[in-house]
């Protein structure tokens, strides 16, 4: 979700924790007690000052400063089971969860977990980890 808004790599940890705070008090709304499903909209301006200050100018959004993991460190990470345990995907800010045998979560060398689609997509764009900025081996021009 965040990954596809533009808003800059180091910046995400902080706006998923907000969101996250703002989905929970959401979520323990007397009134949403019943629900299952509840619907919330995410409205996010970032001024063009913190974008340049922030180093990523319209090189970098557009994707044309990209940084992207070298495909063998991409395919070298480890596949996870998550035999069913959840966890969040910080990317994509669903939850991490096996469906049968399909494995659908890699862990990068720093032992984090994300989907395999939500990290492929991220390391095309950035070598680093989302949450704690790990390097992974850029991919050689």
């Amino acid at each position: 979700m965040l990954s596809e808004t533009n808003v800059p790599y180091h910046l995400q940890p902080f706006f998923i924790q907000q969101i996250s705070i703002s989905a929970r008090g959401i979520a323990t709304e007397p009134t949403n007690a019943l629900s299952r499903t509840i619907p919330m909209v995410v409205e996010l301006v970032l001024p063009e000052e913190v974008m340049e200050d922030s180093g990523y100018g319209s090189d970098t959004i557009m994707g044309t400063g990209s940084r992207r993991a070298s495909r063998a460190s991409i395919q070298e990470m480890e596949r996870v089971e998550m035999n069913g345990v959840l966890s969040d995907c910080v990317i994509c800010l669903d939850d991490i969860v096996s469906v049968g045998s399909e494995i659908d979560a890699l862990r990068m060398p720093c032992l984090h977990i994300y989907h395999r689609n939500c990290i492929h997509k991220w390391l095309q764009l950035s070598n680093r980890c989302p949450l704690c900025r790990f390097q992974m081996p850029l991919e050689e021009e």
